[in-house]
């Protein structure tokens, strides 16, 4: 029983302060339309990492040139650069996300930010593009926490783009934990669903086992028979 506990702590530990990705929120994607990088053009997004330790920024690019460009990715923290990635457009693919990493920023919780891309030596035919949702009657505001903006400007709606940051098991229990005390009410009938949804299947599993056991035996009786 020792030696159980032992190889159990034993690989849970090392699990719980594993780093993995988490996607925090972002403007899902869109069959809207795209927005072109032109030499000298500068197209963006605001927004807020609600998690600790951002470290990356997926966007959902449209047609991508023919001919190989430089794309610069600039990440801002309180209109300062703080992160800049380099990417060679024949690495991205195209209505698919693209995903610009960068090292780790601790203390990325609550703060807002905005990221650019750019596109020095393109041109007309070897423009990059990345698809854009603007907010209408339709269409209301999915992302609320920024919008995006081209040369200075904003616009209205948002780049087609998704928040990544780095956490552990350990520190997403923690923070479960922390939530959980902050809204009780909510995260005590979330647990009272799960419970019963586990339940429901429990009993699925069991009467589906039972109805198998019954045509079982009925066939045995029949070849008796």
């Amino acid at each position: 029983m020792l030696f159980l506990v032992v190889l159990v702590g034993l690989t849970v530990v090392p699990l719980s302060n594993r780093p993995f990705d988490v996607i925090q929120a972002g403007q899902p994607y869109h069959a809207g339309e795209f927005l072109c990088l032109f030499a000298g053009a500068t197209l963006g997004q605001t927004f807020v990492s609600r998690a600790a330790n951002l470290k990356a920024i997926d966007i959902f690019l449209g047609p991508i040139p023919i001919e190989n460009v430089t794309v610069v990715f600039t990440l801002q923290m309180d209109d300062r650069d703080v992160r800049t990635v380099l990417v060679s457009s024949s690495n991205l693919v195209y209505r698919e996300y693209n995903r610009f990493s960068f090292p780790r920023i601790p203390d990325s919780a609550g703060k807002n930010f905005s990221f650019t891309l750019q596109s020095p030596n393109s041109t007309f035919t070897t423009s990059l593009c990345v698809y854009y949702v603007e907010n209408t009657v339709s269409n209301p505001i999915v992302y609320p926490d920024g919008f995006a903006f081209m040369n200075g400007r904003q616009l209205p709606g948002d780049l087609t783009f998704r928040v990544v940051s780095e956490t552990t098991l350990a520190e997403a229990i923690t923070n479960l934990s922390n939530r959980a005390s902050k809204d009780v009410p909510f995260f005590a009938s979330y647990l009272i669903l799960l419970v019963a949804l586990g339940v429901l299947l429990v009993r699925v599993n069991r009467s589906g086992a039972q109805e198998r056991l019954l045509k079982k035996r009925a066939r045995r009786g029949n070849e008796r028979d």
